[in-house]
């Protein structure tokens, strides 16, 4: 899949991923739940620049609107399909995964937020600022 958005059911930092799980750029593995929504239900990307930091901005289109926030609002609460993995935060992660790698796993701390635009922030250790711009101009172009 080009784009995916999972919950977090488990983080282990493992140079290798075990069967099942996906690695990262951050050198972090998860273990995933069902998708929310993927590249199918995107309405619409860009790339977007938030001073110095890239991100994809993306809208889904409204038919995919209902599961994306069952995923978010699940997370927002840290319900059982989408746990508290950051001690005392209240709260789950969604990891967005693109080309097979979670390239973004924030912590979701309010509920609906599929009716708005999202932002995928592209940001990692290592990643210079040229290569995060290409690579966002890249996914929005394929995205859109």
């Amino acid at each position: 899949d080009l784009l995916s958005a999972r919950p977090v059911l488990g983080q282990a930092v493992a140079a290798t991923c075990e069967t099942g799980w996906v690695p990262s750029s951050f050198g972090v593995c998860f273990r995933l739940g069902p998708a929310g929504f993927t590249a199918d239900d995107v309405a619409s990307a860009r790339a977007v620049d938030q001073g110095g930091t890239w991100a994809v901005e993306l809208t889904l289109v409204p038919e995919s609107r209902d599961d994306a926030d069952q995923m978010f609002d699940e997370c927002a609460a840290a319900g059982p399909g989408c746990p508290d993995l950051v001690s005392g935060s209240g709260h789950g992660m969604v990891a967005f995964v693109v080309e097979g790698r979670g390239v973004s796993a924030p912590t979701i701390q309010a509920p609906g937020l599929a009716d708005g635009e999202l932002l995928l922030v592209l940001d990692g250790p290592g990643a210079g600022p040229g290569l995060v711009r290409v690579e966002a101009e890249r996914l929005a172009t394929a995205l859109d």
